[in-house]
């Protein structure tokens, strides 16, 4: 009977140990899968700052390129003075639109990514909550070994008796000694 009760609360208390264990390799998990996504997360971002500063770089060199042609086809129109001041604001203006725009974009994209990144945690941290509820404290583990121990000694007491009852057939395996 209590070799019974033993056993059925040593089992329960591995049982809910193993089970906590579990319960935080998970929380690890959920934890490195965080941290990768906020490492990607920056990658992105980064990724997207030097796509913008390219796109930036080569948008300057365009309109460069193209208000020195106005600027050489007016100079040799004989009409260089305020048709160049002309073209130089005109492609001026057009320039800080162009980069506005480029800006505006990879500024859009980055917030996009943040609020990516901030529901990534939340759900990390959820996931993390109900890994951390699964487990079981230490005062729950004994109720439960000791209700388990209760069990198998009930579980005992019936089998002596009924050991008993059956001739004493219960006395050749060692109940009731």
């Amino acid at each position: 009977m209590w070799a019974m009760a033993a056993i059925a609360a040593a089992s329960s208390i591995m049982g809910n140990a193993q089970a906590n264990k579990n319960a935080y390799k998970s929380q690890l998990a959920i934890n490195a899968g965080q941290k990768t996504a906020n490492v990607n997360t920056r990658g992105e971002m980064q990724e997207q700052q030097r796509e913008a500063g390219i796109g930036l770089t080569a948008l300057s060199m365009a309109e460069q390129r193209q208000l020195a042609k106005v600027v050489a086809s007016k100079a040799n129109s004989n009409t260089a003075g305020a048709s160049a001041a002309y073209a130089w604001i005109n492609a001026s203006n057009q320039f800080n639109i162009k980069e506005g725009n480029l800006i505006t974009s990879r500024d859009s994209m980055v917030r996009d990514l943040g609020k990516t990144s901030q529901k990534l945690a939340v759900n990390a941290q959820s996931n993390w909550n109900q890994a951390e509820s699964k487990k079981k404290s230490g005062m729950t583990m004994m109720l439960e070994a000791a209700m388990a121990g209760a069990q198998g000694y009930t579980v005992g007491q019936e089998l002596q008796t009924t050991a008993s009852d059956a001739g004493g057939w219960g006395s050749l395996l060692g109940f009731g000694k």
